[in-house]
C-alpha cells in the first residue's frame, strides 16, 4: 500500500544529475520551494551568494504542487483571531499577511515572472 500523498505519488520528473558541490558557501539553503528561493533572492539582492540545495528540484514539492493560494489573514476568522490573540496581535498578523501578498505581486513584477495573481477578497457574515 502506497502511503504517500497524491502529489508525491503523481510527481513525474527525471532524477536530478549528481553534481559536485562547492567545498564552501556563504549561505546554504535547503529546499528550493517558495521559501527557499525567496530567501535566495533576498540574499542575492544583498550581495550574498547562496547555495540552494533541493532533493527534487525547484518547486518540485508542495510549493509547486498545491492550489497556489496566496491569502490574507490566518486559517481562522479575524474575529476568532481577535478572541484568541487580542486585537493588537490579530491586527499585526493580518497586516503582515497583507504585506506578504503585496510583496509577492511586487517580486513577480520585478522579476518578470509570468503569473496570474487575482485579488478576489471575501466576506464572512455571522
Amino acid at each position: 500500500m502506497d502511503v504517500r500523498s497524491y502529489w508525491q505519488a503523481s510527481l513525474d520528473h527525471e532524477p536530478l544529475p549528481v553534481v559536485d558541490l562547492p567545498p564552501t558557501a556563504e549561505v546554504v539553503i535547503i529546499g528550493a520551494g517558495v521559501l527557499g528561493t525567496t530567501t535566495a533572492l533576498w540574499l542575492s539582492r544583498n550581495k550574498v551568494r547562496p547555495l540552494v540545495i533541493d532533493v527534487a528540484g525547484p518547486a518540485a514539492g508542495a510549493s509547486g504542487r498545491n492550489g497556489g493560494l496566496l491569502v490574507s489573514g490566518t486559517g481562522e476568522s479575524y474575529l476568532e483571531a481577535i478572541a484568541r490573540l487580542g486585537h493588537a496581535h490579530a491586527r499585526a498578523i493580518w497586516s503582515l499577511s497583507v504585506e506578504g501578498c503585496y510583496l509577492m505581486r511586487t517580486i513577480a513584477a520585478e522579476e518578470s515572472v509570468e503569473a496570474t495573481i487575482n485579488r478576489p477578497g471575501n466576506c464572512r457574515l455571522r
